[in-house]
């Protein structure tokens, strides 16, 4: 269905005159609506080098998606490759004045810094618009098919295929995806301790109880342990309170002694791992689909009420599901069923609620890792069929050419309480044709102009008070 949905788009651009680069779901998890949707370009790629880019392309993804978190929420995302045709390979090395026509213009030495590669942002995203939705495009990466070490970030990361390069993305999705500051204390940029900073994992707070990720001032929901000495001694395992931290070497802090903000090549730590698992499901829902999607539900009294619903899968943690009616605890997993022969008649109330129960999360306070769902289930008396339906065709001989008619008569069942009335219907194939609406004191219809030889089914059905209809007598007139 994904790829139908994704070729119908590139028809229409192709329709439009444009022409749409080749796109390959090279991870698909599931729909776009509820997963974060990376997309590669790569530049410096020849025609006869788009299986090289395939193959880089895949093991970019596989370094992308094999550190945590990326790791334990794999099934979160979908990658898209799009094959991007330069006409040479490489990248532009301005500095030893070498320069390729390239699609996206990739170029070392940007801003005078020989390691940092930029891109034509312009020329990025009149790809991105010709080939992709704009919500298929979260996180944009270009791959630059050049083996020195090199990259950038922004809005478009830009990466080379030296091995470490991921590296290089991975802080700057720290960045831009996870909302995360540099935690190095070198300048440029310069210094600004003055204010604290907006990042969750940088701060100018030293008392114990304020310190942004040591919630409560300790765990459960906090990270430093009491025993942690703060301000933190450097080199001091754990999580802490370590001096110096986005560009500042004094009057800021940082959580742990070295990490990925810090330097390439180390781990998220803690506090930015729940950072950006917390950033993750401000994008996707922890339930990924639930029915009924209607969020009122009717049943007969004595009927059954299913209500299911299907989550998201970490790597290693569970989605529990826990459900409620009437505020009362109700069961836990993917499908409850309630039997309203217990309730009475009138609204009732259900509810769900689908959480992450990683430990990588210590504080929620938006509750972003739980997917809250209720539902109103309306429990009315049954409404049962009405008696005795039956019907026969009579020829009206009070025209003068005479007519024929089905006379169609039945009886109140007395198992109903106070109705409103009944409904009648014809079927016609698949159709259901409303006759007439009749009062709940009338008992018999006339089809009129029915002709000799015909054959119509009816259905009658008792209507309540509220227009809700019981299940149908059914009659057949020949």
């Amino acid at each position: 269905m994904r790829r139908l949905v994704l070729a119908a788009a590139f028809a229409a651009l192709l329709g439009s005159g444009l022409r749409a680069e080749n796109v390959t779901p090279i991870r698909s998890n599931g729909p776009s609506s509820n997963r974060i949707d990376i997309v590669i370009l790569g530049d410096g790629y020849t025609s006869a080098e788009m299986s090289k880019f395939a193959s880089d392309a895949e093991a970019f993804t596989a370094g992308l998606l094999g550190q945590e978190p990326f790791r334990e929420y794999e099934a979160y995302f979908n990658v898209f490759r799009v094959d991007v045709v330069s006409s040479e390979s490489g990248a532009d090395h301005p500095a030893r004045g070498v320069y390729k026509n390239t699609a996206l213009d990739a170029a070392y030495d940007c801003s005078g810094i020989t390691r940092l590669i930029c891109v034509n942002t312009t020329k990025v995203n009149e790809v991105l618009n010709r080939s992709l939705p704009a919500a298929q495009r979260e996180l944009v990466i270009v791959l630059v098919n050049d083996p020195e070490y090199g990259g950038s970030g922004g809005s478009v990361a830009v990466s080379s295929t030296h091995a470490a390069g991921v590296e290089i993305v991975l802080h700057e999705v720290g960045h831009s995806f996870g909302l995360l500051a540099d935690e190095y204390d070198s300048s440029p940029p310069a210094c600004n301790n003055t204010v604290e900073p907006s990042q969750a994992n940088v701060t100018r707070e030293t008392n114990r109880a304020l310190i942004k990720w040591n919630t409560g001032g300790g765990p459960p929901t906090g990270w430093i342990e009491p025993s942690q000495p703060v301000p933190t001694p450097i080199l001091t395992p754990g999580v802490g309170l370590f001096q110096g931290a986005k560009y500042c070497t004094a009057g800021l802090y940082r959580p742990t002694t070295n990490s990925k903000m810090r330097s390439l090549g180390r781990p998220f730590e803690e506090v930015n791992v729940e950072q950006v698992i917390k950033r993750i499901y401000n994008v996707v829902l922890p339930v990924d689909a639930w029915t009924p999607e209607e969020s009122t539900v009717r049943v007969a009294r004595g009927g059954v009420a299913s209500f299911t619903a299907t989550v998201m899968a970490p790597r290693t943690y569970s989605i529990e599901m826990e459900w409620f009616v009437n505020g009362a605890f109700a069961g836990r997993g993917g499908r409850l069923e309630v039997d309203t022969a217990g309730l009475g008649e009138g609204t009732h109330r259900v509810e769900a609620r689908g959480r992450d129960q990683t430990p990588a999360v210590r504080s929620d306070p938006q509750k972003v890792l739980e997917r809250p769902m209720a539902w109103s289930l309306v429990v009315f008396s049954p409404i049962y069929a009405p008696l005795d339906f039956s019907g026969r065709k009579v020829l009206n001989r009070s025209l003068l050419r005479g007519e024929y008619i089905n006379l169609l008569t039945w009886k109140a069942n007395p198992q109903n309480g106070n109705i409103g009335g009944y409904n009648l219907y014809r079927d016609e194939g698949a159709a259901r044709i409303l006759l007439s609406r009749l009062g709940a004191g009338t008992f018999e219809y006339r089809h009129r102009g029915v002709g000799r030889d015909s054959q119509m089914t009816y259905r009658l059905t008792a209507v309540g008070p509220d227009g809700m209809e019981g299940a149908p007598a059914m009659l057949t007139v020949k």
